[in-house]
Protein backbone atom coordinates (compact mmCIF):
# COMPACT_ATOMS: atom_id res chain seq x y z
CA UNK A 1 0.00 0.00 0.00
CA UNK A 2 1.29 3.59 -0.62
CA UNK A 3 -0.34 6.62 0.71
CA UNK A 4 0.72 9.99 -0.57
CA UNK A 5 1.62 12.17 2.28
CA UNK A 6 3.08 15.92 3.34
CA UNK A 7 5.42 15.45 6.23
CA UNK A 8 5.96 18.39 8.80
CA UNK A 9 9.12 19.13 11.11
CA UNK A 10 10.86 21.96 13.01
CA UNK A 11 9.17 24.44 10.44
CA UNK A 12 10.33 21.77 7.50
CA UNK A 13 7.73 20.72 4.96
CA UNK A 14 8.16 17.69 2.62
CA UNK A 15 5.91 15.99 -0.26
CA UNK A 16 6.66 12.51 0.05
CA UNK A 17 5.38 8.74 0.10
CA UNK A 18 4.40 5.97 2.46
CA UNK A 19 4.43 2.57 1.56
CA UNK A 20 2.83 -0.65 3.76
CA UNK A 21 4.60 -3.64 3.63
CA UNK A 22 3.56 -6.88 5.32
CA UNK A 23 6.13 -8.00 7.81
CA UNK A 24 7.24 -11.53 5.96
CA UNK A 25 7.43 -9.80 2.98
CA UNK A 26 10.21 -11.54 0.09
CA UNK A 27 9.73 -9.79 -3.40
CA UNK A 28 9.19 -6.03 -1.91
CA UNK A 29 11.84 -5.22 0.83
CA UNK A 30 13.21 -2.12 2.41
CA UNK A 31 17.07 -2.44 1.56
CA UNK A 32 20.23 -0.36 2.97
CA UNK A 33 22.66 -0.35 0.59
CA UNK A 34 25.28 -0.86 3.46
CA UNK A 35 23.15 -3.57 5.67
CA UNK A 36 21.04 -5.28 3.37
CA UNK A 37 17.48 -5.83 4.23
CA UNK A 38 16.08 -4.25 7.12
CA UNK A 39 13.01 -5.42 9.43
CA UNK A 40 10.43 -3.19 9.68
CA UNK A 41 9.22 -2.10 13.39
CA UNK A 42 5.60 -3.12 14.77
CA UNK A 43 5.06 0.52 14.72
CA UNK A 44 6.69 3.87 13.54
CA UNK A 45 8.63 5.11 10.52
CA UNK A 46 12.00 3.77 8.68
CA UNK A 47 12.62 6.96 6.53
CA UNK A 48 15.13 6.71 3.54
CA UNK A 49 18.52 8.78 3.88
CA UNK A 50 17.14 11.16 1.00
CA UNK A 51 13.62 12.27 2.87
CA UNK A 52 15.77 12.29 6.58
CA UNK A 53 18.16 14.53 4.80
CA UNK A 54 15.25 16.80 3.20
CA UNK A 55 13.27 17.55 6.10
CA UNK A 56 16.53 17.20 8.51
CA UNK A 57 14.98 14.21 10.48
CA UNK A 58 16.99 11.91 12.53
CA UNK A 59 16.02 8.51 14.54
CA UNK A 60 14.02 9.43 17.48
CA UNK A 61 12.19 12.50 16.09
CA UNK A 62 8.38 12.49 15.82
CA UNK A 63 7.00 13.80 12.21
CA UNK A 64 3.77 15.10 11.69
CA UNK A 65 2.42 13.07 8.93
CA UNK A 66 -0.43 14.70 6.70
CA UNK A 67 -2.45 12.32 4.84
CA UNK A 68 -3.51 13.48 1.37
CA UNK A 69 -6.33 11.08 0.61
CA UNK A 70 -9.43 9.98 1.78
CA UNK A 71 -9.67 10.81 5.66
CA UNK A 72 -6.87 13.19 4.97
CA UNK A 73 -5.94 12.85 8.69
CA UNK A 74 -2.84 14.12 10.92
CA UNK A 75 -1.06 12.57 13.05
CA UNK A 76 2.54 12.40 14.34
CA UNK A 77 4.73 9.03 14.23
CA UNK A 78 8.27 8.33 15.29
CA UNK A 79 10.99 7.75 13.39
CA UNK A 80 12.61 4.54 14.09
CA UNK A 81 15.43 4.18 11.67
CA UNK A 82 16.95 5.21 8.32
CA UNK A 83 18.34 3.16 5.51
CA UNK A 84 20.83 4.65 2.69
CA UNK A 85 18.66 4.49 -1.02
CA UNK A 86 19.85 5.62 -4.29
CA UNK A 87 16.57 7.63 -4.85
CA UNK A 88 13.27 8.25 -4.45
CA UNK A 89 12.35 10.21 -0.82
CA UNK A 90 9.72 7.33 0.80
CA UNK A 91 9.29 6.28 4.45
CA UNK A 92 8.12 2.51 5.25
CA UNK A 93 6.18 1.23 7.83
CA UNK A 94 3.92 -2.31 8.45
CA UNK A 95 1.11 -2.69 6.85
CA UNK A 96 -1.17 -2.99 9.94
CA UNK A 97 0.62 -0.05 11.32
CA UNK A 98 0.21 2.14 8.47
CA UNK A 99 -3.60 1.05 8.13
CA UNK A 100 -4.35 1.87 11.74
CA UNK A 101 -2.23 5.15 11.08
CA UNK A 102 -4.18 6.39 8.06
CA UNK A 103 -8.00 5.52 9.81
CA UNK A 104 -9.35 3.98 6.28
CA UNK A 105 -9.11 0.74 7.64
CA UNK A 106 -7.70 -2.45 6.26
CA UNK A 107 -6.47 -2.92 2.99
CA UNK A 108 -4.24 -2.85 -0.34
CA UNK A 109 -3.41 -1.04 -3.16
CA UNK A 110 -0.82 -3.11 -4.58
CA UNK A 111 1.10 -6.96 -4.43
CA UNK A 112 4.26 -7.86 -5.86
CA UNK A 113 4.21 -11.36 -8.05
CA UNK A 114 6.80 -13.84 -8.97
CA UNK A 115 5.54 -15.28 -12.22
CA UNK A 116 6.58 -18.66 -14.06
CA UNK A 117 7.69 -17.47 -17.46
CA UNK A 118 5.54 -20.33 -19.23
CA UNK A 119 2.87 -18.76 -17.79
CA UNK A 120 2.69 -15.25 -18.74
CA UNK A 121 -0.24 -15.70 -21.29
CA UNK A 122 -2.32 -16.98 -18.55
CA UNK A 123 -1.33 -14.43 -15.86
CA UNK A 124 -2.13 -11.39 -18.46
CA UNK A 125 -5.32 -13.32 -19.91
CA UNK A 126 -6.53 -13.20 -16.06
CA UNK A 127 -5.27 -9.87 -15.55
CA UNK A 128 -6.67 -8.45 -18.92
CA UNK A 129 -10.41 -10.01 -17.34
CA UNK A 130 -10.02 -8.63 -13.52
CA UNK A 131 -11.74 -5.07 -13.73
CA UNK A 132 -10.37 -4.19 -9.97
CA UNK A 133 -6.63 -4.49 -11.73
CA UNK A 134 -6.03 -0.68 -12.83
CA UNK A 135 -2.48 -1.24 -14.16
CA UNK A 136 0.07 -3.97 -14.14
CA UNK A 137 4.17 -3.34 -14.08
CA UNK A 138 6.22 -5.89 -15.46
CA UNK A 139 9.88 -5.22 -13.50
CA UNK A 140 11.77 -7.52 -15.42
CA UNK A 141 10.60 -6.05 -19.01
CA UNK A 142 11.28 -3.04 -17.62
CA UNK A 143 14.11 -3.57 -16.29
CA UNK A 144 15.94 -5.29 -19.63
CA UNK A 145 14.49 -2.17 -21.50
CA UNK A 146 16.57 -0.09 -18.93
CA UNK A 147 19.59 -1.68 -18.57
CA UNK A 148 19.76 -2.36 -22.09
CA UNK A 149 19.68 1.55 -22.95
CA UNK A 150 21.72 2.84 -20.15
CA UNK A 151 24.59 0.13 -21.19
CA UNK A 152 24.24 1.83 -24.76
CA UNK A 153 24.33 5.07 -23.81
CA UNK A 154 26.97 5.05 -21.00
CA UNK A 155 28.74 2.55 -23.54
CA UNK A 156 29.45 5.71 -26.08
CA UNK A 157 30.13 8.00 -23.19
CA UNK A 158 32.54 5.64 -21.68
CA UNK A 159 34.17 4.99 -24.94
CA UNK A 160 34.59 8.75 -25.91
CA UNK A 161 36.35 9.52 -22.41
CA UNK A 162 38.61 6.50 -23.00
CA UNK A 163 39.87 8.01 -26.21
CA UNK A 164 40.41 10.71 -24.53
CA UNK A 165 42.06 9.44 -21.43
CA UNK A 166 44.91 7.18 -23.44
CA UNK A 167 45.13 10.59 -25.67
CA UNK A 168 46.06 12.58 -22.72
CA UNK A 169 48.45 9.69 -20.71
CA UNK A 170 50.20 9.04 -24.02
CA UNK A 171 50.93 12.86 -24.46
CA UNK A 172 51.63 13.80 -20.99
CA UNK A 173 53.97 10.54 -20.65
CA UNK A 174 55.93 10.93 -23.48
CA UNK A 175 56.26 14.57 -23.34
CA UNK A 176 57.57 14.17 -19.65
CA UNK A 177 59.95 11.75 -21.29
CA UNK A 178 61.24 14.26 -23.80
CA UNK A 179 61.37 17.11 -21.42
CA UNK A 180 63.61 14.51 -19.10
CA UNK A 181 65.70 13.88 -22.13
CA UNK A 182 66.39 17.87 -22.74
CA UNK A 183 67.21 18.41 -19.54
CA UNK A 184 69.55 15.26 -18.67
CA UNK A 185 71.19 15.45 -22.94
CA UNK A 186 74.25 16.76 -21.88
CA UNK A 187 74.73 14.87 -18.42
CA UNK A 188 74.41 11.39 -21.17
CA UNK A 189 76.18 12.69 -24.00
CA UNK A 190 79.11 13.34 -21.01
CA UNK A 191 78.56 9.72 -20.06
CA UNK A 192 78.92 8.02 -23.67
CA UNK A 193 82.46 10.03 -24.20
CA UNK A 194 83.60 8.58 -20.71
CA UNK A 195 82.63 5.21 -22.47
CA UNK A 196 79.42 4.06 -21.40
CA UNK A 197 77.44 2.27 -24.15
CA UNK A 198 74.10 3.56 -25.79
CA UNK A 199 71.98 0.45 -23.23
CA UNK A 200 73.59 1.72 -19.99
CA UNK A 201 72.75 5.50 -20.47
CA UNK A 202 68.95 4.57 -21.74
CA UNK A 203 68.99 2.23 -18.43
CA UNK A 204 69.85 5.58 -16.65
CA UNK A 205 67.20 7.60 -18.21
CA UNK A 206 64.63 5.45 -18.10
CA UNK A 207 64.71 3.87 -15.40
CA UNK A 208 64.14 7.75 -14.15
CA UNK A 209 61.13 7.91 -16.26
CA UNK A 210 59.71 4.26 -14.68
CA UNK A 211 60.12 5.04 -10.84
CA UNK A 212 58.13 8.48 -11.67
CA UNK A 213 55.62 6.64 -13.59
CA UNK A 214 55.27 3.78 -10.70
CA UNK A 215 54.85 6.35 -7.81
CA UNK A 216 52.63 8.29 -10.06
CA UNK A 217 50.15 5.27 -10.26
CA UNK A 218 48.47 5.23 -6.84
CA UNK A 219 48.72 8.90 -6.79
CA UNK A 220 46.94 8.95 -9.89
CA UNK A 221 44.28 6.29 -8.94
CA UNK A 222 43.40 8.37 -5.55
CA UNK A 223 42.89 11.51 -7.40
CA UNK A 224 40.62 9.84 -10.09
CA UNK A 225 38.46 8.29 -7.30
CA UNK A 226 38.52 12.05 -5.95
CA UNK A 227 36.84 13.10 -8.62
CA UNK A 228 34.58 10.54 -9.32
CA UNK A 229 33.42 11.15 -5.89
CA UNK A 230 32.87 15.20 -6.67
CA UNK A 231 31.09 14.73 -9.90
CA UNK A 232 28.75 12.24 -8.10
CA UNK A 233 28.37 15.04 -5.62
CA UNK A 234 27.41 18.02 -7.87
CA UNK A 235 25.33 15.28 -9.76
CA UNK A 236 22.83 14.44 -6.66
CA UNK A 237 19.86 15.92 -5.78
CA UNK A 238 17.19 15.99 -3.25
CA UNK A 239 15.69 12.91 -5.35
CA UNK A 240 19.11 10.71 -6.79
CA UNK A 241 22.03 10.17 -4.66
CA UNK A 242 24.13 7.35 -6.64
CA UNK A 243 26.99 6.02 -4.88
CA UNK A 244 30.60 5.80 -6.43
CA UNK A 245 31.59 2.21 -7.33
CA UNK A 246 35.10 1.91 -8.90
CA UNK A 247 35.56 -1.67 -9.65
CA UNK A 248 39.50 -3.21 -9.11
CA UNK A 249 39.34 -4.18 -13.21
CA UNK A 250 38.76 0.37 -13.59
CA UNK A 251 41.76 0.90 -11.65
CA UNK A 252 43.49 -2.08 -13.80
CA UNK A 253 42.40 -1.09 -17.21
CA UNK A 254 44.07 2.64 -16.30
CA UNK A 255 46.82 1.63 -14.84
CA UNK A 256 47.66 -0.72 -18.34
CA UNK A 257 46.98 2.52 -20.00
CA UNK A 258 49.83 4.51 -18.36
CA UNK A 259 51.92 2.03 -18.26
CA UNK A 260 51.79 0.90 -22.10
CA UNK A 261 51.97 4.95 -23.17
CA UNK A 262 55.40 4.48 -20.97
CA UNK A 263 56.50 2.02 -22.99
CA UNK A 264 55.63 3.36 -25.95
CA UNK A 265 57.83 6.33 -24.93
CA UNK A 266 60.61 4.48 -23.63
CA UNK A 267 61.20 3.34 -27.01
CA UNK A 268 60.43 6.34 -28.61
CA UNK A 269 63.19 8.36 -26.69
CA UNK A 270 65.23 5.40 -26.68
CA UNK A 271 65.82 5.82 -30.11
CA UNK A 272 66.47 9.69 -29.62
CA UNK A 273 69.19 9.08 -27.22
CA UNK A 274 70.77 6.52 -29.67
CA UNK A 275 70.77 8.99 -32.18
CA UNK A 276 72.09 11.48 -29.83
CA UNK A 277 75.01 13.68 -31.67
CA UNK A 278 77.23 13.77 -28.82
CA UNK A 279 79.82 16.73 -30.41
CA UNK A 280 76.80 18.91 -30.67
CA UNK A 281 75.58 18.27 -27.61
CA UNK A 282 78.87 18.79 -25.60
CA UNK A 283 79.35 22.10 -28.20
CA UNK A 284 75.69 23.81 -26.82
CA UNK A 285 76.92 22.98 -23.15
CA UNK A 286 79.87 25.57 -23.66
Amino acid sequence: RTEPVRMHLRGRSEDAAILGLVDDAQLLRVVDEQRGPVALPAEGLVMSSLLARSIGARTGDRVEVEFRLWNQTRTTVAVVDTVQTMMGKQAYMQLDALNRLSRDGAGAMEAALQVDPQAMPAFWAAVKAAPLINAVFDKAGTMASFNETTSRNMGVFSGILTLFAVAMAVGIVYNAARITLSERAWELASLRVLGMTRAEVSVLLLGQLSVELLVALPIGCVAGWALATLMMRLMSSDSIDFPVVIEPSTYAMAALIVLAAGVVSALMVRRQIDRLDLVAVLKVRE
